[in-house]
């Protein structure tokens, strides 16, 4: 009795196997269209994000948050550049929404690097890092290290807008000193010619190149070089004269170079006309 059983239970369990392979093997290739498996799909998505984070960013990254977070232009900080009154400041909003011009102002590392190149240091041309803060945005401005893929740090640009909105433009209101400080003028204070200037310095055979400028005009108003310094933390001095100017709102710059650049550091001090 027991091989007719065995006969009864293989007829009953070969077809149901086939059946299950059947199944299986078109499961394992997908739909009849081609398309992808859902697993086949996360690999792609995950395969090309790993690539995209190695891409190498272009020369001026973005800095802007989302609205309504940004820090707004109040006392006691002084607008620099590139607008130093609320009707420039919203002029430009209106050209920028009708025909998106000088786009550059609505990011806060784009404007940081404009600054640097307005202030004649032509080699910084790139965002290094940036960061966001209830005070505003702070941007480090450098340029590539020669023969090199690395970068240097010059300067952290503090920036905040100028009025509230999303589409407001950023405006320079100074940087953010570490290892390079201008103390003297402080920030805010009222200037007249001859003009003592100095600070503290970290750094090895430095020479430092002081100069006034203003906004609105062409080249600087005064400049004082080759201020020799060095040491840690060490202090710097000299005196500039400079013609008298038209703006109400000044900037006074100092800048060291000369070991990789002509312009590796530089500091901003901002300060009214007397």
């Amino acid at each position: 009795m027991l091989a007719p059983d065995i006969r009864e239970v293989r007829r009953r369990i070969v077809p149901a196997v086939g059946v299950l392979v059947v199944s299986l093997l078109a499961s394992a290739c997908g739909s009849s269209d081609g398309t992808a498996t859902p697993t086949t799909s996360r690999r792609r998505t995950g395969s090309s994000t790993s690539s995209s984070t190695t891409t190498t960013s272009s020369t001026v990254t973005s800095s802007t948050t989302a609205p309504g977070t940004d820090a707004v232009l109040a006392a006691p900080l002084l607008p620099l550049f590139p607008f130093q009154t609320a009707a420039e400041a919203e002029a430009w909003r209106t050209a920028y929404r009708a025909s998106g011009a000088r786009p550059e102002f609505a990011d806060a590392g784009r404007t940081a690097v404009a600054f640097a190149q307005f202030l004649g240091y032509t080699e910084i041309d790139r965002v290094v890092t940036a960061r966001v803060d209830a005070k505003g945005a702070h941007v480090s401005v450098g340029a590539l290290i020669p023969d090199t893929d690395r970068t240097s740090t010059a300067a952290i640009v503090h920036l905040v807008r100028f009025t509230t909105g999303a589409d407001a433009p950023w405006v320079v209101v100074g940087t953010d000193d570490t290892n390079f400080a201008l103390t003297a003028p402080a920030y805010g204070r009222v200037i007249h010619s001859p003009l003592p200037v100095g600070g503290t310095i970290t750094g090895v055979d430095e020479s430092i190149r002081v100069h006034v400028q203003q906004l609105h005009g062409n080249g600087y108003l005064g400049e004082a070089c080759c201020i020799p310094a060095g040491g840690q933390g060490s202090r710097w001095s000299g005196t500039l004269t400079f013609a008298p100017p038209t703006d109400p709102i000044l900037m006074v710059s100092a800048s060291t170079g000369g070991h990789i650049r002509g312009v590796e550091r530089f500091t901003v001090n901002g300060v009214r006309a007397g």
